[in-house]
């Protein structure tokens, strides 16, 4: 019987392992873009904008002050990345922070997807819309289409 059992924790373990592993995948910064509608006033932006953007400090941008629309992910490596690198803070802080503000009433909470299709699709036809996904998401005509603008990001 304690072979039975020693054998079935080790593949146990080796299956948690490897799970852990692959769900663990760790996204670059490099790896993620920011994406808005296309007649967004912006073709570039730095580190430091996309941060008070996404915290809801800049709340229009542009010379005629284009009401910003934020698309966010729901979860998964490239929000987790994103808002670790880009806003530096852990993912539940970036949740918290917002229930903050929508609970004092300074703001709206952030419309967020499950999918990176989704919320690009979101961005395509949403005037002000602005998120982030994956390089190679980017670069998949099937989802990212002329609807969508694709911002250099600048290291401030």
């Amino acid at each position: 019987m304690t072979k039975k059992l020693t054998l079935f924790l080790s593949i146990l373990l080796v299956i948690v392992f490897f799970h852990t592993a692959v769900s663990a995948e760790e996204v670059k910064p490099e790896q993620i873009v920011i994406v808005c509608h296309k007649d967004f006033p912006l073709t570039r932006i730095n580190n430091k904008l996309v941060e008070e953007i996404f915290l809801g400090r800049t709340t229009s941008v542009g010379e005629k002050k284009v009401k910003v629309n934020l698309a966010t992910l729901k979860e998964g490596p490239v929000h987790e990345s994103f808002v670790k690198n880009y806003i530096r803070k852990t993912t539940t802080q970036f949740k918290n922070f917002w229930k903050k503000l929508v609970f004092s009433g300074k703001a709206k909470m952030p419309k967020s997807f499950k999918t990176e299709k989704e919320l690009v699709q979101h961005v395509q036809k949403t005037k002000g819309a602005i998120g982030y996904i994956h390089i190679k998401t980017s670069k998949d005509n099937a989802v990212v289409t002329d609807a969508v603008k694709v911002l250099a990001v600048k290291k401030k």
